[in-house]
């Protein structure tokens, strides 16, 4: 009987909820042992040989060797650069009447023949006799009663795997340019666009990850795979992002950024912060993105649901249809609450919108007021609620202000006044720093975990199961930032990934 299959490391939702172009060309070649990957893997990863990985993924390789009874430090000896470790199929034998049992598979180039044959007798085991397979010229090796299997491809690369039709499918995949991931288009446009030197390269066929994690999502899939390069530097964890369209077609000529005025309204307490251009687009692009994936399109939509029925609003139409300029959106603690504020420039179409929110107040039984803060007036639509026994209390619809040529529009009148007094996001060394490593980028989707961990965990039960099932990237965890790059005519869709770790 197989083993029954659990994965609880593949985290990928995060790559999908905001996805955008990135960064300069960094020119390498691509992992030549990616060539025996199948395409529609749940996840590969490539490593470099003597660079340290950071922290959060330190444990990736051996969770991926583990199966194959192979210690992560016995490759360096005789392997060369671009070791690839996979998790190449959710039942290695494709027969469902026996349970499911995961193919993993070892595949690294050799820079030394001989120890990586003496690698391959180390796998040897006492009193077993291996089977000897002939295919595609290639001698394979395994274990009929153990899940081991082995094959030396003409003194250049080493394949280990758990199940002989992994081996198999490795080979069979080498041969057809169809099959494997070295020669998928999409793959390589995306490798081309990585703009660090990247410690891992990881790719993820998302159909069958979500099906790893438990989440089946019928097609149609609007990206089906993902490209990631993870790099470090001394304070930042980062990577570069790629949502990958069935085919891309011609080339990418990213957009000039544009500038975000809106952001040095936004206060320094601000714990999830989303800035850039035509907020109108962002649910059509969201429900775009998220598709062919019902669980995190629930996940997102829910809450947005939520949301609404809170604040009495319609977020599409209210808030997002109008705005079709520049904008920077800001969640920020309340105590055991969580106040919005939006803030875009001034014009004719957002006056009128505003006009149309008081009215919708209005008919919910709202009353105009205004309030004076300072030398600013802010404009606030308020009533009286029962609370207990003969008192009242103040309930607020909604409230804005025009300042400096910008709208600020929120839930509640202290995050107005806290953004007129507060100092600026902008001027916080925090973002600063968190933004530095992210060139050429036209907006930010930005979350301080320190300052919003309880109230995103309060709002998002689902991220006290991915911290449980990723332990490490949420222990060093301080701040997490994507920046936007406009682009045109690609089925490639980055984000260029900035990681702070905490100590």
């Amino acid at each position: 009987m197989k083993q029954c299959f659990r994965l609880s490391s593949l985290i990928t939702a995060a790559a999908l909820v905001w996805v955008l172009w990135g960064g300069q060309v960094w020119a390498a070649p691509p992992p030549s042992a990616f060539l025996f990957m199948p395409r529609q893997a749940p996840l590969v990863v490539s490593l470099e040989q003597g660079r340290r990985l950071p922290p959060a993924i330190a444990s990736l390789p051996e969770f991926l060797l583990k199966p194959l009874g192979v210690d992560y430090q016995a490759i360096p000896p005789w392997a060369g650069p671009g070791v690839a470790l996979g998790l190449t199929s959710l039942d290695a034998d494709h027969d469902p009447t026996n349970g499911r049992q995961p193919g993993y598979l070892l595949a690294a180039p050799v820079e030394s023949p001989e120890r990586a044959r003496r690698f391959l007798v180390s796998l040897a085991r006492a009193g077993a006799t291996p089977v000897a397979e002939d295919l595609a010229g290639v001698t394979m090796k395994y274990y009929s009663s153990l899940s081991l299997a082995w094959a030396l491809v003409a003194d250049q690369f080493v394949l280990v795997a758990n199940h002989p039709q992994v081996l198999r499918d490795a080979l069979t995949a080498a041969q057809a340019p169809g099959l494997n991931l070295q020669d998928y288009t999409p793959y390589q446009e995306a490798y081309r666009g990585l703009s660090h030197d990247p410690q891992l390269i990881l790719y993820s066929y998302l159909p069958q990850a979500f099906l790893a994690l438990g989440a089946p999502s019928p097609a149609p899939y609007t990206y089906p795979s993902l490209v990631a390069g993870v790099w470090q530097n001394r304070q930042h964890l980062g990577a570069d992002l790629a949502l990958l369209a069935a085919a891309v077609e011609g080339e990418v000529t990213p957009a000039p950024p544009a500038p975000l005025g809106s952001l040095k309204y936004l206060p320094q307490d601000s714990f999830l912060v989303a800035a850039g251009q035509h907020l109108d687009r962002f649910w059509p692009d969201l429900d775009q993105t998220t598709r062919g994936y019902p669980g995190l399109q629930n996940l997102v939509f829910q809450e947005a649901a939520s949301l609404e029925k809170r604040w009495g609003l319609n977020l599409a139409e209210d808030i997002l249809a109008w705005n079709q300029g520049e904008y920077a959106f800001a969640l920020l603690p309340r105590g055991a609450s969580i106040d919005w504020l939006l803030v875009t420039p001034s014009s004719p179409a957002v006056t009128a919108a505003l006009e149309g929110l008081g009215a919708k107040a209005q008919a919910q039984g709202y009353s105009f007021s205004q309030i004076p803060q300072g030398d600013q007036v802010i404009a606030a639509w308020t009533r009286l609620n029962p609370k207990g026994d003969l008192s009242l209390e103040t309930q607020v619809g909604f409230g804005h202000l025009q300042y400096q040529g910008y709208e600020l529009l929120s839930n509640s009148l202290p995050a107005l006044v806290e953004a007129l007094q507060s100092p600026s996001l902008t001027d916080s060394p925090r973002f600063r720093a968190a933004i530095a490593p992210l060139t050429g980028v036209s907006g930010y989707l930005h979350l301080d975990w320190t300052r919003g961990r309880e109230p995103i965990l309060h709002a998002l039960p689902v991220l006290k199961l991915a911290r449980l099932l990723a332990p490490d990237l949420f222990k060093h965890l301080g701040t997490m930032t994507l920046g936007e790059v406009d682009h045109q005519g690609s089925g490639v869709r980055w984000a260029a990934l900035s990681v702070e770790l905490a100590s």
